[in-house]
């Protein structure tokens, strides 16, 4: 499991032309069920106070989603993932998960949720550090993509 807040600052103090905090929090964690599945929980938001530049606010960071396309001054997801051991060193996986991204916490309850879903396969190459690669394809609104994995989808 692992648990992560932390704080950007950028101001005149700085020597920067914009003045803003930028909020990140997000917590994931794995938990074998049986010797063949692992379940995996990931909560992630973001935080935006000030003025912050363009390139800078917080969006929906789910396989499925187009960078960027859901944007606002807060966001906040939550994702699953299981992995199945199918034999020695391959192995299935299946996600999904939902997200709002939106200007003010007021606003959150009239948001929309963003749902993405995909699956995908693991192939342990390394089973001294239990380290696994291998290529995922998700499902969003409007879109498929897929992803090349190196260790954890979840790594920041």
């Amino acid at each position: 499991m692992k648990v992560h807040v932390n704080g950007i600052y950028s101001g005149n103090l700085t020597g920067s032309d914009y003045d803003f905090w930028r909020i990140n929090y997000y917590a994931y964690g794995y938990k074998s069920l049986s010797k063949k599945f692992v379940l995996g929980l990931r909560f992630d938001g973001q935080q935006s106070l000030g003025d912050a530049p363009f390139y800078m606010p917080p969006y929906i960071d789910m396989r499925g989603i187009l960078i960027l396309k859901y944007q606002g001054n807060a966001d906040i997801l939550a994702e699953m993932e299981t992995r199945w051991d199918v034999v020695e060193r391959w192995s299935a996986v299946a996600f999904g998960g939902t997200g709002k991204a939106f200007d003010e916490w007021s606003e959150f309850k009239n948001s929309a949720w963003i749902f993405s879903y995909g699956a995908g396969f693991r192939y342990l190459i390394a089973r001294e550090f239990k380290l696994r690669v291998g290529i995922d394809v998700a499902h969003g609104p409007g879109a498929w993509a897929y992803y090349i994995v190196f260790g954890s989808s979840w790594l920041k």
